[in-house]
């Protein structure tokens, strides 16, 4: 709002009011006054979020990040009454004051009334556009299929696992599992459906496009000597002691991007931008590291393209 010299009323708001009549001109004027809107408590607005499920009310949205919406208006009652309040993302914010389908009081109402489970699992969906060149990019390494039967990147002893599969020809979906070393199942994609186990050493970070997931460079969730020899081929590998658990990014039509740390009893499995890396248990193991390569699978698959060798067969090597 602008006063009548030219100047900005921040934080104010503006309401019509029957004007004076000017006796020169001979005409009513509309005078405007500004009315200080207070800004919302802090303590409110986390309380709003908490009672959305630290998302968007809209139980049919995954978006995390919310705006403070008033069901009843603060223009027209000029109050902060947070039982007239709820959470909602830009989107869904969007669509109660300005879509087509619109979304009444009485649902807003029906949302904020919802038990909504207090738990430390986190979910999110991963939405890639259609395609009709499907891949997931593991670092510089590509892998493609056109078959609609499940692709398995690799599958571990302890099921630590990464796959794909196609749907209607065009559409990807991803799948995987992350256990760290103790046997905890803290992470999985089931579908592009994104399943986190939190605690307080877990840190999920997401945005429309790109779910990314770190943990500490702990034993939890990575062998000593697997990190030592990461470092020694990459310093800047697990900076200030973080490890990208998972990274995943649609980067293009029918293309995720993947990066990660896979451990097992028999080895760990890490992708960077730089390739993927097959690390074996035990300090002073052979390891292996594939770097730009395009792999494209036809017809029946029948094995996994990623693997560690079995004990035997390194020995007689």
């Amino acid at each position: 709002m602008r006063s009548a010299t030219g100047g900005c009323l921040s934080g104010l708001t503006q309401r019509g009011i029957p004007g004076r009549v000017d006796g020169a001109l001979g005409r009513t004027e509309d005078l405007a006054v500004a009315n200080y809107r207070p800004k919302i408590a802090k303590a409110v607005k986390r309380r709003l979020i908490k009672e959305a499920g630290d998302k968007c009310a809209n139980p049919g949205c995954p978006t995390v990040r919310a705006q403070i919406h008033h069901i009843k208006e603060w223009h027209v009652y000029g109050t902060h009454d947070p039982e007239h309040m709820i959470a909602v993302c830009p989107s869904c914010h969007d669509e109660i004051h300005h879509g087509r389908l619109g979304i009444s009081d009485e649902t807003l109402y029906a949302w904020k009334g919802m038990r909504r489970s207090n738990t430390n699992i986190e979910t999110a969906l991963v939405f890639v556009e259609p395609s009709q060149t499907l891949e997931i990019c593991c670092g510089s390494v590509k892998l493609r299929t056109v078959t609609e039967e499940q692709l398995v990147a690799f599958e571990l002893s302890n099921s630590n696992r990464l796959g794909f599969r196609i749907e209607d020809s065009e559409i990807l979906l991803v799948n995987l599992r992350l256990i760290d070393r103790t046997g905890n199942l803290f992470l999985k994609v089931v579908d592009n459906r994104v399943r986190v186990n939190k605690d307080k050493s877990v840190t999920f970070d997401r945005r429309a496009g790109r779910q990314l997931v770190t943990v500490p460079a702990s034993t939890r969730y990575i062998d000593p000597d697997c990190l030592a020899e990461m470092r020694a081929g990459e310093p800047q590998f697990a900076p200030d002691d973080r490890l990208t658990a998972l990274d995943l990014e649609v980067i293009a039509p029918g293309s995720v991007k993947l990066l990660g740390v896979w451990p097992a009893k028999e080895g760990t499995i890490i992708i960077t931008p730089q390739g993927v890396t097959l690390i074996r248990a035990g300090a002073g193991q052979p390891f292996s590291r594939i770097q730009n390569l395009t792999i494209e699978v036809f017809g029946l698959i029948t094995s996994r393209v990623f693997g560690f060798a079995p004990d035997s067969m390194i020995r007689k090597l």
